[in-house]
């Protein structure tokens, strides 16, 4: 039988949660303290201590559920997830899914911490998924420096899209990409002249 769980430590932990969020926004990792959390969530010390040793707990508990979240995503589309044939990769897809999880994205994005660095654990996902579909489709090449190359693209159009709220497909992110692909090769023309 599937024990249930207290709706108040639901509750709690979503109060927590949502404190530790909006002081990721205001204050920052460094600046916050769990007095602050405490503060502003309306929970005593022993609350916070029942179900975390610091924020850095906090901070790892959080993050680890987000990149969870963020491996189902992708454990349906891809044969290195469990699957065996590759679904297309969209760029739309992802970015709405991550786009239900932005204000916690953008909170948890800028921790860098030795056990945590949530940027770095989704940059090697997305080199999987790109080697994954460049074994698939026989791309020649160098698969690793692609897959580098495309999760810093991925990525950093991610993260402008999420920061400025301006929304784009992928068509038209792939034209900018082949605007500045343009702009490079051209350059080096130049330089060979």
């Amino acid at each position: 039988m599937k024990e249930k769980t207290d709706l108040r430590v639901v509750k709690t932990k979503k109060s927590i949660f949502s404190t530790f969020i909006h002081l990721m926004e205001t204050k920052g990792l460094a600046s916050m303290t769990v007095q602050d959390i405490l503060d502003e969530a309306l929970i005593n010390r022993k609350t916070f201590y029942t179900y975390y040793h610091d924020k850095y707990d906090l901070a790892e508990q959080i993050a680890a559920d987000f990149l969870k979240r963020f491996d189902e995503i992708l454990a349906s589309r891809y044969p290195s997830y469990g699957f065996t044939e590759p679904g297309p990769f969209s760029m739309d897809e992802v970015y709405t899914e991550l786009c239900n999880d932005r204000k916690e994205l953008l909170a948890i994005w800028s921790i860098r911490t030795d056990q945590i660095n949530v940027h770095e654990e989704i940059s090697k996902r997305l080199q999987k998924v790109y080697q994954t579909l460049a074994a698939h489709y026989e791309t020649p090449g160098d698969r690793v420096v692609q897959s580098y190359m495309f999760s810093s693209f991925v990525m950093t159009s991610y993260q402008y899209i999420m920061g400025t709220e301006k929304p784009y497909k992928t068509h038209q992110l792939l034209t900018e990409f082949q605007h500045i692909c343009d702009v490079i090769e051209k350059s080096a023309k130049s330089s060979l002249k």
